[in-house]
Protein backbone atom coordinates (compact mmCIF):
# COMPACT_ATOMS: atom_id res chain seq x y z
CA UNK A 1 0.00 0.00 0.00
CA UNK A 2 0.74 3.55 -0.34
CA UNK A 3 0.00 6.86 1.09
CA UNK A 4 -0.15 7.44 5.08
CA UNK A 5 -0.56 4.69 7.29
CA UNK A 6 -4.45 3.29 8.35
CA UNK A 7 -4.25 4.56 11.73
CA UNK A 8 -5.93 1.66 14.61
CA UNK A 9 -7.51 2.57 18.10
CA UNK A 10 -7.17 -1.20 20.09
CA UNK A 11 -10.44 -1.58 22.44
CA UNK A 12 -9.56 -4.70 23.70
CA UNK A 13 -9.92 -5.25 27.98
CA UNK A 14 -7.52 -7.98 28.12
CA UNK A 15 -3.92 -6.76 27.49
CA UNK A 16 -2.22 -9.72 26.11
CA UNK A 17 -4.61 -10.00 23.43
CA UNK A 18 -4.31 -6.24 23.09
CA UNK A 19 -0.45 -6.38 22.82
CA UNK A 20 -0.74 -9.57 20.19
CA UNK A 21 -2.77 -7.74 18.28
CA UNK A 22 -0.86 -4.32 18.28
CA UNK A 23 2.18 -6.35 17.61
CA UNK A 24 0.35 -7.93 14.45
CA UNK A 25 -0.96 -4.49 12.87
CA UNK A 26 2.27 -3.04 13.63
CA UNK A 27 4.81 -5.60 12.25
CA UNK A 28 2.84 -5.14 8.98
CA UNK A 29 4.34 -1.50 8.00
CA UNK A 30 1.20 0.44 6.62
CA UNK A 31 -0.68 0.25 9.88
CA UNK A 32 0.02 2.45 13.12
CA UNK A 33 -1.66 1.68 16.28
CA UNK A 34 -2.28 4.88 18.02
CA UNK A 35 -3.76 3.59 21.45
CA UNK A 36 -4.70 0.71 23.65
CA UNK A 37 -8.13 1.00 25.36
CA UNK A 38 -9.79 -1.39 27.74
CA UNK A 39 -13.20 0.10 28.20
CA UNK A 40 -15.59 1.21 25.39
CA UNK A 41 -16.18 4.65 26.93
CA UNK A 42 -12.58 5.07 26.57
CA UNK A 43 -12.81 4.00 22.90
CA UNK A 44 -15.07 6.69 22.58
CA UNK A 45 -12.90 9.26 24.09
CA UNK A 46 -10.30 8.35 22.21
CA UNK A 47 -11.51 7.99 19.01
CA UNK A 48 -12.34 11.41 19.86
CA UNK A 49 -8.94 12.91 20.19
CA UNK A 50 -7.30 10.28 18.20
CA UNK A 51 -9.52 10.20 15.12
CA UNK A 52 -8.56 6.76 14.39
CA UNK A 53 -9.28 5.24 10.90
CA UNK A 54 -10.35 1.97 12.60
CA UNK A 55 -11.79 1.06 15.61
CA UNK A 56 -10.38 -2.45 16.53
CA UNK A 57 -13.28 -3.52 19.22
CA UNK A 58 -14.01 -6.36 21.34
CA UNK A 59 -17.53 -7.57 21.30
CA UNK A 60 -17.50 -7.56 25.16
CA UNK A 61 -16.00 -5.45 27.14
CA UNK A 62 -16.25 -5.13 30.65
CA UNK A 63 -18.65 -1.54 30.38
CA UNK A 64 -20.37 -2.43 27.40
CA UNK A 65 -21.63 -5.00 25.53
CA UNK A 66 -21.73 -5.52 21.47
CA UNK A 67 -24.03 -2.70 20.25
CA UNK A 68 -23.92 -0.28 22.77
CA UNK A 69 -19.78 0.08 22.42
CA UNK A 70 -20.47 0.24 18.98
CA UNK A 71 -22.93 2.86 18.91
CA UNK A 72 -21.11 4.96 21.48
CA UNK A 73 -17.88 5.23 19.62
CA UNK A 74 -19.81 6.08 16.41
CA UNK A 75 -21.66 8.50 17.96
CA UNK A 76 -18.77 10.31 19.32
CA UNK A 77 -16.14 10.13 15.58
CA UNK A 78 -18.83 9.62 12.99
CA UNK A 79 -15.94 9.17 9.93
CA UNK A 80 -14.24 6.11 12.27
CA UNK A 81 -15.21 2.93 11.44
CA UNK A 82 -15.85 -0.33 13.74
CA UNK A 83 -14.22 -3.65 13.05
CA UNK A 84 -15.22 -6.26 16.19
CA UNK A 85 -13.46 -8.61 16.96
CA UNK A 86 -14.60 -11.57 18.89
CA UNK A 87 -14.58 -14.71 20.27
CA UNK A 88 -18.34 -15.55 20.42
CA UNK A 89 -19.90 -17.48 17.39
CA UNK A 90 -23.64 -16.60 17.81
CA UNK A 91 -25.40 -15.48 15.51
CA UNK A 92 -27.01 -12.85 17.39
CA UNK A 93 -23.66 -10.87 18.17
CA UNK A 94 -22.78 -10.79 14.43
CA UNK A 95 -26.54 -9.22 13.44
CA UNK A 96 -26.25 -6.66 16.50
CA UNK A 97 -22.72 -5.43 15.39
CA UNK A 98 -23.66 -5.04 11.89
CA UNK A 99 -26.87 -3.33 13.05
CA UNK A 100 -25.24 -1.09 15.28
CA UNK A 101 -22.76 0.42 12.35
CA UNK A 102 -19.56 -2.11 12.64
CA UNK A 103 -18.14 -2.55 9.23
CA UNK A 104 -17.07 -6.06 9.76
CA UNK A 105 -16.79 -8.64 12.03
CA UNK A 106 -13.38 -10.97 13.00
CA UNK A 107 -13.31 -13.97 15.18
CA UNK A 108 -10.48 -14.03 17.58
CA UNK A 109 -9.01 -17.70 15.88
CA UNK A 110 -8.86 -15.96 12.26
CA UNK A 111 -5.56 -15.47 11.05
CA UNK A 112 -2.96 -12.70 11.09
CA UNK A 113 -3.67 -12.01 7.20
CA UNK A 114 -7.57 -12.30 7.65
CA UNK A 115 -6.68 -9.33 10.72
CA UNK A 116 -4.87 -6.99 7.95
CA UNK A 117 -6.99 -7.58 5.47
CA UNK A 118 -9.99 -7.05 7.74
CA UNK A 119 -8.69 -3.17 8.80
CA UNK A 120 -7.53 -2.66 5.21
CA UNK A 121 -10.52 -3.28 4.00
CA UNK A 122 -12.39 -0.99 6.58
CA UNK A 123 -9.88 1.52 6.42
CA UNK A 124 -11.22 2.14 2.96
CA UNK A 125 -14.90 1.99 3.31
CA UNK A 126 -15.65 -1.98 2.66
CA UNK A 127 -17.32 -4.25 4.49
CA UNK A 128 -15.40 -7.62 5.90
CA UNK A 129 -17.56 -10.20 6.04
CA UNK A 130 -16.81 -13.63 5.49
CA UNK A 131 -18.78 -16.23 3.69
CA UNK A 132 -19.30 -18.47 7.32
CA UNK A 133 -20.68 -14.75 8.80
CA UNK A 134 -23.41 -14.33 5.42
CA UNK A 135 -24.52 -17.36 5.73
CA UNK A 136 -25.63 -16.42 9.60
CA UNK A 137 -26.45 -13.15 8.45
CA UNK A 138 -28.99 -14.83 5.79
CA UNK A 139 -30.82 -17.01 8.83
CA UNK A 140 -31.85 -14.13 10.77
CA UNK A 141 -33.18 -12.10 7.69
CA UNK A 142 -35.90 -11.71 5.25
CA UNK A 143 -36.10 -11.09 1.84
CA UNK A 144 -37.27 -7.77 0.50
CA UNK A 145 -38.69 -6.51 -2.61
CA UNK A 146 -36.35 -4.62 -5.11
CA UNK A 147 -35.76 -3.77 -8.66
CA UNK A 148 -34.23 -5.91 -11.18
CA UNK A 149 -30.37 -5.96 -10.80
CA UNK A 150 -28.28 -5.41 -14.04
CA UNK A 151 -25.89 -8.49 -15.31
CA UNK A 152 -23.03 -6.34 -14.10
CA UNK A 153 -24.25 -5.70 -10.83
CA UNK A 154 -25.00 -9.35 -9.87
CA UNK A 155 -21.17 -9.53 -11.12
CA UNK A 156 -19.87 -7.27 -8.87
CA UNK A 157 -22.17 -8.22 -5.86
CA UNK A 158 -20.97 -11.99 -6.57
CA UNK A 159 -17.32 -10.94 -6.16
CA UNK A 160 -18.11 -9.03 -2.90
CA UNK A 161 -20.01 -12.45 -1.74
CA UNK A 162 -16.45 -14.34 -2.72
CA UNK A 163 -14.19 -11.90 -0.25
CA UNK A 164 -13.11 -9.90 -3.27
CA UNK A 165 -11.99 -6.35 -2.72
CA UNK A 166 -13.20 -3.35 -4.49
CA UNK A 167 -9.71 -3.07 -6.09
CA UNK A 168 -9.72 -7.14 -6.86
CA UNK A 169 -12.96 -6.89 -8.37
CA UNK A 170 -11.79 -4.12 -10.30
CA UNK A 171 -8.76 -5.88 -11.66
CA UNK A 172 -10.79 -9.09 -12.13
CA UNK A 173 -13.43 -7.27 -14.26
CA UNK A 174 -10.87 -4.62 -15.81
CA UNK A 175 -12.34 -1.87 -14.72
CA UNK A 176 -11.91 1.71 -12.56
CA UNK A 177 -12.42 1.10 -9.06
CA UNK A 178 -14.64 4.29 -9.48
CA UNK A 179 -16.83 1.96 -11.86
CA UNK A 180 -16.68 -0.77 -9.22
CA UNK A 181 -18.13 1.37 -6.66
CA UNK A 182 -20.56 3.11 -8.64
CA UNK A 183 -22.33 -0.29 -9.68
CA UNK A 184 -21.77 -1.03 -5.75
CA UNK A 185 -23.82 2.35 -5.25
CA UNK A 186 -26.80 1.24 -7.92
CA UNK A 187 -27.37 -2.07 -6.59
CA UNK A 188 -28.06 -0.60 -2.93
CA UNK A 189 -30.41 1.77 -4.78
CA UNK A 190 -32.30 -0.54 -6.30
CA UNK A 191 -32.36 -2.95 -3.56
CA UNK A 192 -33.27 -0.16 -1.49
CA UNK A 193 -30.82 -1.09 1.55
CA UNK A 194 -27.78 1.37 2.87
CA UNK A 195 -24.79 -1.11 2.98
CA UNK A 196 -22.49 -3.30 0.45
CA UNK A 197 -22.88 -6.24 3.13
CA UNK A 198 -26.92 -5.62 2.88
CA UNK A 199 -26.72 -5.32 -0.99
CA UNK A 200 -25.49 -8.98 -0.93
CA UNK A 201 -27.60 -10.22 1.40
CA UNK A 202 -30.51 -9.57 -0.43
CA UNK A 203 -29.22 -10.76 -3.70
CA UNK A 204 -28.54 -13.90 -1.99
CA UNK A 205 -31.86 -14.26 -0.56
CA UNK A 206 -33.40 -13.31 -4.32
CA UNK A 207 -31.17 -16.32 -5.90
CA UNK A 208 -28.87 -14.04 -7.80
CA UNK A 209 -25.91 -14.40 -5.76
CA UNK A 210 -24.25 -17.73 -4.64
CA UNK A 211 -22.30 -17.58 -1.13
CA UNK A 212 -21.07 -21.19 -1.99
CA UNK A 213 -19.63 -20.30 -6.02
CA UNK A 214 -16.17 -18.70 -4.81
CA UNK A 215 -12.97 -19.62 -3.15
CA UNK A 216 -14.05 -17.05 -0.70
CA UNK A 217 -12.64 -16.21 2.93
Amino acid sequence: MTGAPVTVLIAEDHQLVSDGLAALLEGAGDVTVVGQVGTAERAASMAVALAPDVVLMDYRLPDSRGALGIQGVLRACPRTRVLVVTASREDEALAAVLEAGAMGFLHQDSGAEDLLTAVRAVAGGEAYFTRAAMAAILSRRQGASHQALSPREVEVLQALADGRSVAGIAGDLHLSQHTVRNHIRSAMARLEVHTALDAVVHAVRAGLVDIGSGTGR
